[in-house]
C-alpha cells in the first residue's frame, strides 16, 4: 500500500477523546477535527490515524458504543471531503474496527497488534483485506529474555498466524510499542538498536514517539507541559528516520515535515561534496 520513500511517511494523531495525553479535548466537535485533519494532509501526512479511546498507562476503558459514537462521523465527514486520504482507525476492538472500515477507514492501527484476548481483530483484517499496525504490548514490564528478542518474536509470531488466516504480509506494518508495557528504559532500549528490529522486519516499520514521557526523562525536565515537547518528537523523528523507519506517528505534522525535509536535503547536499 505505500511505496518507500526517501523520507518517512507521516501519520497524523487525532484522538476524539477527552483523555489522551496530548491531544486530549482539543476538539470541540467533528468540525473542527476535520480541519486539522486536512490541515495535516496538506502539511505532508499521508495517514489520518483517528482514536476513540485513549491508550495512555491508566486510561480508562470505555465501551464500543461510545468509542463507536467518538470517531465514525469523523471518520465519514473526512471520507466525504477527502475520499482519496488514507484513513486509520486507532482501535483494538474488533467490532469498533469494523464499523469504522465500514464508515471509510481503510487501516487499522492496534495498539495489542491482534493479540487482545477479549477481541478478534485477525478476522476483521483478513475479512475486510486492509492494511494493519501490529503493535507490541503487554501488561507489564516484565521480560524473561532480551526486550528486542521478544518484541521480534511477537512479530514473528503474528505474522506466521495472519498468514494461515488469510493475512497477507504485505498488510503487516509492525510497531514496537513505545511506552506500552516498557520503561523508560526499555524504550532507550529499543531506539537505540531500531536499525536490528528493521533489518529483522521485512514489512514497514512504524514507531510513535510523539511527546511520549520518556522524552521528558532524557532531558530530565519532567516540568515541560506534554503539549510542548515539540522539539524533543522532532530530535527523536530525524533519528528515527536516519535509522530506516518507514512511518512515523506524529501530533505536530507541519514542524516535522519541515525539520525532516531541512535534515535530508543537508545530508544529500553534503553526502555528494
Amino acid at each position: 500500500m505505500f511505496k518507500k520513500k526517501e523520507l518517512p511517511i507521516l501519520m497524523g494523531i487525532i484522538n476524539m477523546t477527552p483523555d489522551s495525553f496530548s491531544d486530549g479535548s482539543s476538539y470541540k466537535n467533528t468540525e473542527d477535527a476535520l480541519k486539522t485533519a486536512e490541515k495535516m494532509l496538506s502539511d505532508g501526512s499521508s495517514i489520518i490515524d483517528i482514536g476513540g479511546e485513549s491508550t495512555r498507562p491508566g486510561a480508562n476503558f470505555i465501551e464500543n458504543e461510545e468509542e463507536v459514537k467518538r470517531i465514525i462521523p469523523l471518520i465519514k465527514s473526512l471520507r466525504e471531503n477527502l475520499p482519496h486520504a488514507h484513513i486509520s482507525v486507532d482501535t483494538y476492538k474488533d467490532e469498533v474496527a469494523e464499523k469504522a472500515i465500514e464508515a471509510g477507514a481503510n487501516i487499522i492501527n492496534d495498539v495489542w497488534g491482534m493479540s487482545h484476548k477479549r477481541y478478534d481483530m485477525m478476522r476483521i483484517v483478513s475479512e475486510k483485506q486492509v492494511p494493519v499496525v501490529v503493535t507490541h504490548n503487554q501488561e507489564n514490564t516484565s521480560y524473561k529474555k532480551d526486550i528486542i528478542y521478544h518484541i521480534l518474536s511477537f512479530f514473528d509470531s503474528i505474522k506466521n498466524t495472519s498468514i494461515k488466516k488469510g493475512i497477507p504480509e504485505k498488510n503487516l506494518i509492525f510497531d514496537p510499542g513505545i511506552g506500552l508495557g516498557k520503561t523508560w528504559e526499555q524504550n532507550i532500549q529499543i531506539l537505540k538498536r531500531i536499525k536490528e528490529i528493521r533489518n529483522s522486519t521485512h514489512s514497514p516499520l512504524l514507531l510513535g514517539v510523539s511527546k511520549k514521557g520518556f522524552l521528558a526523562r532524557i532531558t530530565n525536565n519532567k516540568t515541560i507541559p506534554t503539549k510542548e515537547r515539540i522539539p524533543e518528537s522532532i530530535a527523536a523523528h530525524l533519528y528515527l528516520s536516519e535509522n530506516g523507519v518507514d512511518i512515523l506517528r506524529v501530533h505536530d505534522v507541519e514542524e516535522t515535515m519541515r525539520a525532516l525535509k531541512i535534515f535530508q536535503t543537508l545530508k544529500n547536499t553534503l553526502t555528494k561534496i
